[in-house]
């Protein structure tokens, strides 16, 4: 801090406090922001310096003095960090911003303390700005952030950062951003952040996860684990003097990392996250990696081609017809029709185990006027992508079946009058 700038802080405020950590320092620190509101190179120091004192008081006035914290939140001090970092030149002040706040919710053990840190949504405002990533000290900073503010998550403080009426959950979208990152620390600091989010009993923020970012998520996590897995095999293919050793070893750890994260969230036990992620393992991993690299290649495009046909239909909903769609394994874009029947003889039921599955029965016409129903001619569950193609098919085959309702009255109507 440069002699001007003393005389300057000293000669339109008080002096400091002789005890920093004390209530009255905390004003006094409040001063020198309100007197400072933009970063120059004259008052950088002095903001770097007063930020992190702020961060010390309130440690402090956690475990001693509440009114610390009352003094923070009605002066709205948080709104000065937020403007800080918005300053073209606060590359700096970011930095010390992002170390005050890890340091600071770290060590915060209070939870009234805590939530009223994360009151009146400006965390959430610091984790949406746009950092510079390409900075790494940033970077390495941010997400260690992120990592500390999950490790604050219980089925109360997560209202502070999901919001289930905005259908927003930054602290998980931004930090999932990171997951292929080149540094391992950034990828450990986002694989724990996520688990501890995934264990927080919230019904609605998993439902949140499940619609919103679980299918992208998982599959990118599963490529990620895939490329890897054909880059070691590779690189043992190509080492057979074992030249490398280090990198061999290097990248073995790094595929247990892999397993050991995959077996953390199986086994949180949370089923809907659950049957994503193995539906991803199975079709991206597990089989066209693992189970075919044991069959012998003359046999692998026959059987790759067995299993697709097995697993894999595509639904189309005409205006009058329900129709199942094949691809066809000769002609890329081409499709065989499988299955055709009116829309009227569709009965559709939610799986109650499966928010990705209905359960879909197509009963044959009754001319019998003594028998009221028919054996089914297509009774199957069928599995789709995510919740929010399940439940659009569901409706869709609801609105059809109506529409084929209607049209049929409408048409009876219309032939008894013209007769």
């Amino acid at each position: 801090m440069n002699l001007f700038t003393k005389a300057r802080n000293s000669l339109f405020g008080a002096s400091q406090p002789k005890n920093p950590h004390s209530l009255e320092n905390l004003k006094y620190l409040y001063g020198v922001l309100q007197r400072n509101p933009t970063i120059s190179d004259a008052n950088r120091d002095l903001l770097t310096e007063t930020l992190r004192s702020i961060s010390e008081i309130l440690i402090w006035g956690d475990q001693h003095d509440s009114s610390v914290f009352d003094y923070f939140l009605e002066r709205g001090m948080l709104i000065y960090f937020l403007t800080y970092m918005r300053q073209k030149n606060g590359r700096f002040i970011c930095v010390q911003i992002l170390q005050t706040l890890n340091i600071l919710f770290e060590n915060i053990r209070n939870e009234t303390s805590l939530y009223y840190l994360l009151s009146n949504n400006h965390v959430n405002n610091i984790i949406i700005h746009k950092f510079d990533f390409s900075d790494e000290e940033i970077t390495a900073y941010y997400i260690s952030f992120l990592k500390t503010l999950s490790l604050k998550l219980n089925k109360h403080s997560i209202n502070f950062f999901y919001n289930e009426k905005n259908n927003d959950f930054p602290l998980y979208v931004e930090a999932i951003k990171f997951f292929n990152h080149p540094e391992t620390m950034v990828r450990i600091a986002v694989r724990t952040l996520t688990l501890n989010v995934y264990k927080v009993p919230d019904a609605t923020m998993h439902r949140f996860i499940l619609d919103c970012t679980a299918t992208e998520y998982f599959s990118n996590l599963v490529w990620f684990i895939r490329n890897h897995v054909l880059d070691f095999d590779n690189l043992i293919r190509n080492n057979r003097d074992i030249n490398n050793r280090g990198q061999l070893i290097s990248s073995l750890e790094e595929y247990l990392d892999h397993i050991h994260y995959l077996q953390d969230i199986f086994l949180l036990n949370v089923d809907s996250l659950n049957n994503v992620l193995k539906d991803q393992l199975m079709n991206r991993l597990l089989i066209p990696v693992y189970i075919f690299s044991l069959i012998k290649r003359d046999k692998f495009s026959r059987v790759k081609t067995i299993l697709q046909r097995k697993d894999r239909r595509f639904l189309v909903i005409d205006q009058m017809q329900f129709i199942l769609i094949e691809p066809d394994i000769k002609k890329v874009g081409w499709g065989i029709v499988k299955f055709c029947d009116l829309m009227q003889d569709v009965e559709v039921a939610n799986d109650k185990e499966d928010s990705r599955s209905l359960h879909i029965t197509i009963h044959k016409p009754v001319n019998n006027i003594y028998v009221k129903t028919s054996p089914p001619i297509l009774n199957a569950k069928f599995t789709f992508d995510d919740h929010i193609r399940c439940m659009t098919a569901k409706q869709n085959l609801i609105k059809g079946r109506q529409r084929y309702i209607y049209i049929n009255r409408l048409k009876t109507i219309i032939i008894y009058f013209y007769f």
